[in-house]
């Protein structure tokens, strides 16, 4: 149904009023985005609207469905989920051998490596936690910063406690624990520190702190 008050609009204010209306729109995008706790909360809202469609689905007409929903960056405070129809969940295991979270698990470090051209300028970069200061800072010229101390620089996944889990997590929420950027002369600088290992015959290992450390093939 027309406005009646916007019918005889020339067509000059008809375009004023669509930009203001795209701007607007604009606005709230941002707004709302901008606004973690919002984001968080759109999420669980259309994870319980999806949900109650597929399993209304699944009564209705038999169909079985896999619903994975994960963040997108590693700084998210968005929790993964995953819902199956019926006894969706036990194909995983049926057929694959690992349960569902397992795949939900690996889903989820997949995503967060696919922002990293934000940092790096490239895509589909994985992260290389045992050859981390060759194939990563040397690499793309990135770092790691701050991760916390007593924690393995490991997978987030093979950590074996929950509380280190947890520091992990802090650190990273609390943005204490994050990516950056080198500068060309640090790039360098790690260049030529790499390459008086290599000479020495060394073997280079994870970072510990915030510098990495060589050993001797002896030692090893």
């Amino acid at each position: 149904m027309t406005d009646p008050e916007t019918k005889n609009l020339t067509k000059k204010q008809k375009e004023a009023y669509i930009v203001a209306l795209e701007e607007h729109h604009e606005r709230k995008v941002v707004s709302v985005r901008a606004n973690n706790q919002a984001a968080v909360q759109d999420v669980v809202a259309t994870m319980d609207r999806i949900v109650k469609e597929l399993d209304d689905l699944r009564v209705q007409t038999g169909v079985y469905g896999t619903l994975f929903v994960v963040c997108g960056h590693i700084n998210d405070t968005i929790q993964s989920a995953m819902h199956g129809t019926d006894n969706s969940e036990d194909f995983w295991e049926d057929v694959y051998e690992h349960p569902m979270a397992d795949f939900l698990r690996q889903y989820k470090q997949w995503a967060c490596t696919q922002n990293q051209i934000d940092v790096t300028g490239k895509k589909d970069i994985v992260m290389n936690y045992s050859n981390y200061e060759m194939s990563v800072v040397e690499t793309y010229g990135v770092r790691l910063v701050g991760w916390p101390d007593g924690v393995k620089f490991i997978s987030p996944s093979n950590i074996g406690t929950i509380g280190d889990i947890r520091k992990l997590r802090d650190a990273l929420k609390a943005h204490t624990c994050y990516w950056t950027t080198l500068s060309p002369a640090e790039v360098k600088a790690h260049a030529s520190e790499l390459a008086t290992c290599r000479s020495a015959g060394e073997v280079i290992q994870k970072p510990r702190k915030k510098t990495f450390r060589c050993w001797s093939i002896s030692e090893t």
